[in-house]
């Protein structure tokens, strides 16, 4: 196998997340919106996201994708842009104990941003 084909790619896709994952994520959103009056869900700016053992950091990446299609659905794709960049540095947290996974989920959400604006 050629050298090059072992390199990093830049254009690889983000890699998805399992149903168990998915159904984790959807299950609050109900009880945000209609038991705790939250109308964005987690897009609301006063919902904190924390994901104590990233990895690599997939699931933060999916709360932002369905954040940011919620909100784009919801105001508009002007302002998405702007906001995405915002919640991604205030309301997402993660920790993960090994460098490298840590290095990769980085990667992963700066990819999702880029991708996105």
């Amino acid at each position: 196998m050629p050298l090059r084909s072992l390199r990093w790619k830049r254009n690889r896709p983000v890699p998805k997340f399992d149903r168990a994952s998915a159904y984790r994520l959807a299950a609050p959103r109900p009880i945000l919106k209609k038991k705790l009056n939250r109308p964005d869900g987690l897009a609301d700016l006063d919902i904190k996201v924390l994901d104590p053992a990233m990895g690599t950091g997939i699931f933060l990446v999916e709360v932002a994708r369905l954040v940011n299609d919620e909100f784009v659905k919801k105001y508009g794709e002007k302002t998405g842009k702007s906001f995405l960049r915002y919640y991604l540095a205030n309301n997402l947290y993660g920790f993960e104990i090994m460098m490298a996974p840590d290095a990769l989920a980085c990667l992963n959400i700066g990819k999702f941003a880029d991708i996105q604006s």
